[in-house]
């Protein structure tokens, strides 16, 4: 029974639009036979179709009250918890087959960032670096500390622990100073490489000023430093750029004199690094 009741459930929206069907019919039926009426002209004919039209409404209704009652009987069944599940569609499987949830679908794995593209200097020109995986140093600071705590690795040749500055502001005919923290690595003896500093509007489509040389005013070359220690190396960068106001980055790195196309490259795929600090460049 529960089974049957199931069934009749399911295609109860047949018998629904079966009777509302036969009940427009009827009733189109009833209208067209009303209007002959009205044209008829004999008292036997007017008989006739008084009797046809009063059947054809009858029959509207019956469908009409039969729809109704149908749908009034299925809400009924469906409101008794004992048949509630019989009259719920459920897919009927052969013996021995299990319905296996179908598990949600896990969100795409966010990419994990690979190794940062490495930029090909180009002589007079510096070209942005991409944003650079900055560590943190491990290794706890022997000696001088900087004021400005900034760790960049270049290579086998050094680390960067920080910098200081004696202006943040600048007129033409001024100078910055600015004072390096490097950490000497196994590789800097290898060859005697210079650093330079170059002054650079935000766009780096220019130098505003520079200064490269061998680090502490020539008088430390790269191949005396030995592993681990701190050198301190300051360079005074004159702004020459007389056209320019506004803001100012400061570009640092390593290069061989011999080759200076060829810099020592950056951790995360540079060759060089922007010091975090702005210099305010006014006109004189």
């Amino acid at each position: 029974m529960k089974v049957i009741l199931g069934w009749l459930a399911g295609i109860a929206w047949i018998f629904y639009a079966a009777c509302g069907l036969a009940a427009l019919v009827y009733l189109v039926r009833a209208l067209s036979t009303g209007r002959k009426l009205a044209a008829s002209l004999t008292v036997y004919e007017q008989e006739e179709l008084r009797e046809k039209t009063a059947r054809f409404w009858r029959t509207a209704l019956l469908f009409l009250l039969t729809g109704v009652l149908l749908f009034a009987g299925v809400q009924y069944l469906q409101r008794i918890p004992d048949l509630r599940g019989a009259l719920a569609i459920t897919p009927t499987l052969p013996p021995g087959l299990v319905i296996t949830p179908s598990p949600s679908p896990r969100p795409p794995a966010t990419p994990i960032m690979g190794a940062l593209p490495t930029i090909t200097p180009t002589v007079g020109a510096l070209t942005p670096p991409p944003v650079p995986l900055t560590p943190t140093p491990t290794a706890t600071l022997v000696g001088p500390v900087p004021s400005n705590p900034f760790y960049a690795r270049f290579g086998d040749v050094a680390e960067l622990l920080g910098y200081d500055l004696t202006t943040t502001t600048l007129s033409p005919g001024q100078s910055v100073g600015v004072t390096l923290y490097w950490r000497a690595l196994p590789g800097a003896g290898n060859l005697n490489y210079w650093v330079f500093v170059h002054l650079l509007p935000p766009d780096i489509s220019r130098l505003l000023g520079q200064h490269d040389g061998a680090p502490v005013e020539g008088t430390r070359p790269t191949t005396g430093w030995t592993a681990g220690e701190v050198v301190v190396d300051f360079h005074s960068v004159p702004l020459v750029a007389t056209d320019y106001t506004g803001e100012a980055r400061i570009a640092v790195g390593f290069y061989d004199p011999a080759a200076p196309h060829v810099r020592v490259p950056v951790a995360g795929g540079a060759d060089y690094v922007l010091l975090p600090v702005t210099i305010q460049v006014s006109g004189p």
